[in-house]
């Protein structure tokens, strides 16, 4: 288990083996990962680019472990990794900051979203969770990935805008 801090400033289904839709495959959406992926070898190990991984605990006592993507741990995935927070692309969900013997070196965050569940992304953390299940009082689904676009204007419900890197996750909340 990794542990450090992490930054959270971004806005907060039954499975199924069919594959999703194109507007809706979260795995692979054009432009996701930064440019530059990475300004640093430290951290490759614990944070390689395209990884999954759960981040657990609140921002100020986070704790970061590698998970299987598409698996019930992944709540997030590395798009980027660099040295220093501020050095993330604007638009991430996420900064997972660590200063290690190896070297200073920060994990850039997006979501991880699945087309088969939901997540319930609190204060207290994010897990993915069932879309049914109702002890979880915040749940948000995506539901389209949408290309070419820098606001979540389109999206009924709102989402995640990621306006550099230019998509946009919409989402809603389950009731």
């Amino acid at each position: 288990v990794v542990t450090g801090c992490q930054d959270s400033s971004r806005p907060s289904t039954a499975s199924t083996n069919a594959a999703p839709p194109a507007e809706t495959n979260f795995a692979s959406i054009p432009g996701e990962f930064a440019s530059p992926a990475a300004t640093t070898q430290a951290g490759a190990e614990e944070a390689p680019i395209g990884a999954c991984v759960k981040v657990t605990g609140k921002p100020w006592e986070a704790g970061m472990r590698p998970a299987d993507c598409g698996g019930p741990d992944a709540t997030h995935r590395i798009i980027q990794r660099v040295t220093n927070p501020d050095e993330c692309v604007s638009d991430i969900d996420r900064r997972f900051y660590q200063n290690t013997a190896a070297g200073e070196w920060t994990a850039c965050l997006d979501i991880y979203w699945a087309f088969t569940d939901c997540l319930s992304i609190t204060d207290a953390g994010t897990h993915r969770v069932s879309c049914v299940d109702q002890s979880f009082p915040t749940r948000v689904r995506a539901t389209k990935v949408v290309l070419d676009t820098s606001t979540a204007d389109m999206c009924p419900e709102g989402g995640y805008d990621h306006p550099e890197r230019r998509f946009t996750i919409c989402t809603e909340t389950q009731k």
